[in-house]
């Protein structure tokens, strides 16, 4: 699926949550789903286009 920067900037949040979260221990070792494109494309994002991402046009 390709990524706009609009589905991008959507899609951020939610991303970043299941990617943060902490593994609870015992009970659920690999249960964080995202989406493992996304995450490649924003891996290979400079740091000056990841913050217009996060912070907008501003």
């Amino acid at each position: 699926m390709a990524y706009s920067k609009r589905k991008m900037r959507a899609c951020l949040p939610a991303f970043i949550k299941a990617y943060s979260r902490k593994r609870q221990k015992n009970l659920d070792p690999n249960d964080r789903h995202y989406d493992p494109e996304l995450e490649e494309k924003l891996k290979r994002m400079s740091a000056w286009e990841l913050a217009e991402l996060i912070y907008g046009d501003n």
